[in-house]
């Protein structure tokens, strides 16, 4: 799979994304249309993988502005975007996330890169390269 690298508006947090209902967890007016414009943005540019590979996710944020943010709650809202845009079969693919906050512009935007997860046998690393 080649690596897939694109931009996307800053995210919407979890807590903005659902909302609790008598039936359980749903998404929020706001969620669903970041949803919508996550997915008419990769429309756009063309992506519709459906890929089924073990992935990993780097995410580089440029905050709109300074105030103190919980930068993990943007991945999930982002994730089940991107699911429903057909990037990916299901979210549950990612071994690797990667969040970074890499500065601050207005309104704000996400350096999104997905790629195949290559696998690293970590013990057999450290048998031959430690001593």
């Amino acid at each position: 799979m080649k690596a897939l690298d694109f931009d996307l508006p800053y995210g919407v947090s979890a807590n903005a994304a659902y909302v609790r209902t008598m039936r359980g967890i749903a998404l929020s007016k706001t969620g669903r249309a970041y949803r919508a414009e996550v997915g008419r943005i990769i429309k756009e540019l063309g992506i519709d993988k459906n890929v089924e590979c073990r992935l990993e996710l780097t995410v580089e944020l440029y905050c709109p502005d300074k105030r103190r943010r919980d930068i993990d709650n943007l991945i999930k809202p982002l994730l089940d975007a991107l699911e429903a845009a057909n990037v990916f079969v299901n979210d549950e693919q990612f071994d690797s996330i990667h969040i970074t906050r890499a500065g601050y512009e207005k309104p704000g935007r996400m350096r999104v890169t997905i790629k195949e997860r290559v696998e690293f046998d970590s013990l057999n690393w450290a048998l031959q390269n430690c001593s």
